[in-house]
């Protein structure tokens, strides 16, 4: 098979790692050294010769376990994969500088590269972009910097393309001045996007779920008992959840902002403005709050964020989430699975009524049946909407709105609604499918004072419900030969 290659690369390279796309893959803190000379920033990694990378990423991998399925997607899209991205890193007392090395095979097509998003006091997004060979480079600052490019401490970027068009080199240094008010930091918080050319949305959706679940999809919850649970994924403790009030006020609406979640921990659940008409449509939502949550928001903005609405009459428990979603409703799980949340973007509620065990509901849009799925979680996954429970969807500009109606009878068990100052433990798990153009590494820089180089590569791997691991390796793959390109014998991928 011509893919074969691809996946030996994959295993050699970095073991047991699993790279993700979209999503954000986290790694723990990781320390770029101080440089012992100043470094030229003109595409020619040269310089940075017998240095080892922070951390490889590749955005698509197998493991070794292949299905006939993948295997076959491999074999067909075979000439389009083999993206993958070595990052080093290192500082002054002037700047930041970052050196990569894209391999991208598709590189003709343009539009590839990277955002750097970073927080020392403030948030700052430096933007490098390339459409392909003999095309000029973009660079962008976010918040506009009118002193960032030139002066005596400028904003630097170059890239050289290497000799088969597949791939390229790439330099940027970021000064201090430009990323902080108070001068050179010894830690701060970065987003590392990377774009390589044509592996996007329409070339991701051509792909089978088994492929793109491990490495695409991203999730976090909102409404916990305590911000930092936000990224712990699954939550079945109902001590872990916040709390619904029913009839309550704004004053037990408790949102919180962390530095990476925005969330809540306590929401008044009000009474419905009047007849709702469950039509993906929120027009006579009049009065009902929207609760905002999102990853990150000061460094990604919206990308993965969401409005959560709840209320409630004698009939129902209503939601309604308006998603911001590259590719808004896109999930290959079909309705009759009972389950959504492998499968692509999903809302998973949890709830425990007073007295009662708690219950789990999915609701999610069948893709490819082209029909609305709401299920509740048991060992038969019972379809919700032949027992008058009622969801629709609608797209609305870089997203789409969800709206559910759940009737008491799928919720407690004389299918009467909640006296007005009941307290239920609840918790939302959003789901992304994470087709997405931006695949995200997230860190954090520990800036050193010795100028020792670190041990060996980090390679981003997969671990228990998504949270990573970090591999050192003994040999550092990939290191530089002399002339700033791998060493002889070695396949970029």
């Amino acid at each position: 098979m011509r893919w074969s290659g691809l996946l030996l690369c994959a295993i050699l390279l970095t073991s047991v790692s699993v790279g993700r796309t979209g999503g954000i893959r986290s790694l723990s803190s990781l320390t770029p050294p101080r440089l012992a000379v100043p470094v030229t920033v003109d595409g020619d990694l040269r310089e940075w010769a017998g240095s080892v990378p922070l951390f490889i990423y590749s955005p698509l991998q197998t493991g070794e376990n292949v299905t006939a399925e993948v295997a076959a997607a491999l074999d067909e899209h075979a000439d389009s994969l083999g993206q993958r991205v070595e990052v080093r890193a290192g500082y002054d007392d002037q700047a930041l500088y970052l050196a990569l090395m894209w391999v991208d095979p598709m590189l003709a097509r343009g539009n590839s590269g990277l955002a750097v998003h970073l927080y020392i006091d403030r948030p700052t997004t430096v933007e490098c972009w390339t459409a392909g060979p003999g095309q000029p480079l973009r660079l962008t600052v976010v918040p506009p910097a009118s002193s960032a490019v030139g002066g005596s401490n400028p904003l630097e970027a170059r890239l050289k393309y290497h000799p088969d068009q597949h791939g390229y080199d790439q330099e940027l240094r970021l000064p201090w001045s430009l990323l902080s008010t108070t001068g050179g930091p010894t830690s701060l918080r970065v987003f590392l996007d990377f774009a390589w050319s044509g592996l996007g949305p329409d070339f991701l959706r051509q792909l089978p779920r088994a492929l793109l679940h491990p490495n695409c999809a991203f999730s976090y919850d909102f409404l916990t008992a305590e911000g930092s649970l936000g990224a712990t994924g699954y939550l079945p403790n109902p001590d872990t959840w916040g709390t619904l009030v029913f009839g309550g006020s704004a004053d037990d609406d408790h949102e919180i902002q962390t530095p990476l979640l925005r969330s809540a921990t306590s929401l008044a659940v009000p009474r419905a403005p009047g007849a709702l008409s469950i039509d993906g449509s929120l027009a006579d939502w009049v009065g009902v709050p929207k609760h905002l949550t999102a990853w990150a928001p000061d460094l990604l903005g919206t990308r993965y964020s969401a409005g959560v609405s709840v209320c409630y009459d004698n009939q129902a428990l209503y939601l309604a989430l308006v998603w911001s979603s590259a590719l808004p409703m896109f999930n290959l799980n079909p309705a009759a699975l009972g389950q959504g949340f492998n499968g692509g973007d999903c809302l998973q509620f949890r709830v425990r009524p007073t007295g009662m065990p708690p219950a789990y509901y999915c609701a999610w849009y069948d893709t490819t049946g082209e029909r609305p799925a709401l299920t509740l979680e048991t060992r038969q996954n019972q379809d919700l909407l032949p027992r008058g429970a009622q969801q629709a969807f609608r797209a609305e500009g870089n997203g789409y709105i969800q709206e559910i109606a759940l009737p008491w009878s799928v919720i407690t068990a004389d299918g009467r609604p909640p006296a007005v100052g009941e307290r239920w433990p609840a918790v939302f798990q959003l789901w992304w499918a994470g087709l997405d153009s931006r695949f995200t590494v997230s860190t954090e820089f520990t800036l050193e004072r010795t100028g020792r180089r670190p041990a060996g590569a980090v390679h981003a791997s997969q671990g228990r419900r998504n949270e990573p691991r970090l591999v050192r390796c003994c040999r550092p793959p990939g290191s530089l030969a002399a002339a700033g390109r791998l060493p002889a014998g070695r396949s970029p991928g």
